[in-house]
């Protein structure tokens, strides 16, 4: 293709003004460069290429339209424009070798039996996952057991991923207005409900939900919002005391969703201030690194977290096991450029989208483009996906798929990995999912 006088003018000034502009993320980002591992050097140079050329892509588009080229293709770009000499090309994404293409959430019947697991790990899979929200040291050990004996007896190595809960928030319990305590409550619209810190006092008039999360709670003011288990119900808060808030129920299901002690509670319009690692995560990472084989970090939202990861492993083991860190924030979207570069300085690191908590922090609508981002940014990033939550769950709970999951397991299947619940129709799910990804090559 041969560009006109003018335009290869102008191409010169913006290629100089992608080094000027290169030189200037370089500087901005030198701390975290300089603890960049030796193994993402070259990755991180690109990223740093990529990063630049997307906010330029606008003024490039204008001149390769006239060609009929796109500039969506950032692979083409980097050649172009570039900085990373040409006999140096950093090598493409590579996961990590214990984590298996789809991963499964390991159920509490692990505590007691094997047998579930084995067509479980006959379908192919070898990564299971503990969520260190629920469970203590000594059944987490017992699910290790089981494993390790299931996977004995199916001749197959598999390995245990550690997901510490992270500052997540929780319904410990639920007391109805004549003090009596619930299993579970249907919440349902326009309900009026009490939600707070403290324990249920007499004085209440509706249904209270007590709710806690490990260190330096905050709640929410008049106003804003509650999401409780991943936005299936959202409330808005109507007034509020020192100890608790009323709040008014005004988005769910027609018949109602019910929620139970253990479920998620959501505050998208509060930032949280507290540290990433609670005392519980601290103590559960110890125990993690000499019993697993991949340690998960939840509700990153900086740099500082990530920095905060690495020191604590540094203390407690001299080889660092293999990382994930997980989005699920709006913090963490926000700070998405400092957070994949951060990651660099872990020797094996994994990016895992948690469109549950995401969604509770950001909604529904804005889901679609989050997750569009974060895949691009990643694969430029040469850091290894995982997608997780709701993938294929009508097929795992009910045996048969709705079209849209199928379309979504799809799209998930660009990431390098897929952590998929257990249920009834777990390996029906990998089934589809092997043939989906068969098609899509």
């Amino acid at each position: 293709m041969i560009f006109t006088a003018d335009d290869q003018l102008e191409l010169q000034k913006i290629y100089s003004l992608i080094r000027t502009e290169y030189l200037v993320y370089k500087q901005k980002y030198s701390g975290i460069l300089s603890s960049v591992h030796s193994n993402h050097r070259l990755k991180a140079d690109r990223f740093l290429n990529f990063l630049v050329l997307k906010k330029q892509v606008n003024e490039l588009d204008i001149i390769f339209s006239k060609y009929g080229l796109q500039t969506s293709d950032y692979n083409i770009l980097l050649e172009k424009f570039g900085s990373e000499p040409a006999d140096k090309k950093p090598e493409g994404i590579v996961s990590c070798s214990k984590i298996s293409p789809v991963l499964v959430n390991i159920k509490d019947e692990s505590i007691n039996s094997h047998i579930h697991l084995l067509p479980i790990i006959e379908s192919g899979i070898s990564t299971f996952r503990i969520n260190c929200a629920f469970g203590k040291h000594e059944e987490w050990k017992k699910m290790q057991n089981n494993l390790l004996k299931a996977s004995g007896l199916c001749e197959k190595d598999c390995t245990l991923l550690f997901d510490l809960a992270g500052q997540k928030t929780r319904i410990i319990s639920i007391t109805d207005c004549k003090g009596n305590k619930l299993e579970n409550i249907r919440i349902r619209k326009n309900e009026l409900l009490n939600l707070g810190v403290s324990e249920y006092s007499k004085d209440m008039e509706s249904t209270y939900l007590q709710i806690g999360s490990p260190e330096n709670h905050q709640l929410p003011v008049e106003g804003e919002r509650v999401r409780f288990d991943d936005s299936k119900v959202e409330a808005i808060v109507s007034s509020r005391t020192d100890q608790n808030i009323q709040i008014k129920v005004i988005k769910t299901s027609g018949s109602g969703v019910f929620l139970t002690p253990g479920k998620g509670v959501n505050f998208p319009d509060l930032k949280q201030s507290s540290s990433a690692l609670t005392l519980k995560d601290k103590s559960d990472l110890s125990f993690a690194i000499r019993n697993g084989d991949i340690i998960s970090f939840s509700f990153t939202n900086d740099q500082a977290d990530i920095d905060l990861y690495h020191r604590e492993i540094k203390n407690l083991s001299k080889k660092s096991p293999p990382v994930v860190i997980k989005i699920e924030t709006q913090q963490a979207v926000d700070q998405l450029e400092e957070i994949l570069l951060s990651c660099y300085q872990f020797e094996d690191v994994s990016i895992l989208l948690a469109r549950g908590d995401l969604v509770s922090e950001m909604g529904f609508e804005q889901l679609p483009a989050i997750q569009k981002k974060i895949v691009e940014f990643t694969r430029y990033a040469g850091l290894p996906l995982i997608i997780a939550t709701d993938v294929l769950e009508n097929l795992n709970q009910n045996g048969v798929p709705s079209r849209s999951e199928t379309i979504d397991a799809d799209i998930a299947l660009r990431a390098e990995h897929i952590l998929l619940n257990q249920g009834e129709f777990t390996v029906e799910c990998i089934d589809l999912l092997k043939e989906l990804r068969k098609k899509s090559k």
